[in-house]
């Protein structure tokens, strides 16, 4: 399958299936993967302050992924429902943390690999890690992480996936994988800054500390009720009148950085900084307001994987390698699909 192919056939299934006859009508049959996701993406816009059309649309697409594609839903259990749940309420959860030999044999596959400075979209040349300091942020290539058999672990961990398609109301899809190094001495910039991620309908990302994270090494700092579409909603009402209203809306939605000072302001509340030892594992919706704290003190490794339900303009590509792929179950291959494990 093709982001083509799932466009037309989610847009076919919505206009076959009669209890999504208000959706059909939202989602036409796209010309090409290109209209898919401009259609898709124009709705997302429209959902982010519309309670009921930024659950019906995760909802629809999880009928669509089980009964048109066949993908078979995750066993849940009492940690995975909770984990859901508090996603669902606050923005983020605690998840059952790796073990010190775990993080050893992560961070001992991951380190000898060449990395690239990541300066907003642009991306350097590879990088030993010595070069890679001189920036604030290196990362590992995905191709390079997932011959590596924990990676692949760590993206199919059964605890984080059960929970992400609870909350996700259908099967995930990884939308994105990255390892990266956060490096002291530099000045914030990029997602050391606060801002809200659009990346799909509805999405979560999977964090991994593999350093430990204290208030001097980069912790996840992460302003807890500010994911769903009545939390934009109210933090837009503390505008005084239109005008201060339209300007929070502008702020929200329209300035990619945000202050600390503005984002206290705006929602009256202080974020969560996220901290623990190596091995700290959490899943979050950074659709809430959220930035990585810069290191003062001591670099910070961490993996992080996002789940989503669309393929939400990601263009497939052959990242996996084939005996990895091979080893995987049909649910993780689907998974994995858009990184050519299919």
């Amino acid at each position: 399958m093709t982001p083509d192919d799932w466009y037309s056939a989610f847009a076919a299934y919505l206009q076959e299936t009669p209890y999504w006859a208000q959706l059909a009508r939202l989602f036409p049959p796209p010309k090409d993967a290109t209209d898919g996701l401009e259609r898709h993406r124009h709705l997302l816009g429209q959902a982010v302050l519309n309670p009921s059309l930024e659950a019906a649309i995760p909802k629809a697409i999880g009928a669509f992924t089980r009964e048109a594609l066949g993908v078979p839903a995750r066993a849940q259990t009492a940690e995975s429902e909770a984990a859901a749940a508090e996603i669902a309420q606050r923005g983020w959860t605690a998840l059952p943390a790796y073990t010190p030999a775990q993080v050893e044999t992560l961070r001992a596959t991951l380190e000898p690999l060449p990395l690239r400075a990541k300066a907003g979209a642009a991306r350097s040349a590879d990088l030993d890690y010595a070069a890679a300091q001189a920036y604030n942020v290196a990362e590992y290539k995905v191709e390079d992480a997932l011959a590596i058999p924990e990676v692949l672990d760590f993206v199919c961990e059964p605890t984080a996936l059960a929970a992400a398609e609870r909350y996700l109301d259908g099967p995930p899809m990884l939308l994105a994988l990255v390892p990266w190094w956060s490096f002291p001495g530099h000045q914030a910039r990029d997602a050391q800054l606060f801002h809200l991620d659009v990346d799909d309908h509805r999405f979560v990302k999977h964090f991994l500390y593999l350093t430990d994270v204290d208030d001097e090494s980069g912790p996840h700092a992460y302003v807890e009720g500010t994911h769903r579409p009545e939390d934009y909603a109210a933090i837009i009402k503390r505008g005084a009148g239109r005008e201060g209203q339209q300007r929070l809306y502008d702020w929200l939605f329209q300035t990619l950085r945000k202050s600390d000072a503005d984002v206290e302001k705006a929602t009256g509340k202080r974020p969560t900084l996220i901290k623990g030892p190596a091995g700290t594992r959490f899943l979050a919706m950074t659709r809430g307001l959220h930035k990585g704290v810069p290191p003062q003190s001591r670099p910070r490794l961490l993996l992080q994987a996002t789940y989503g339900v669309s393929p939400a303009g990601v263009t497939p590509r052959q990242a996996l390698p084939a005996e990895a792929a091979a080893r995987l179950s049909p649910e993780n291959r689907r998974l994995l699909w858009l990184f050519g494990a299919e």
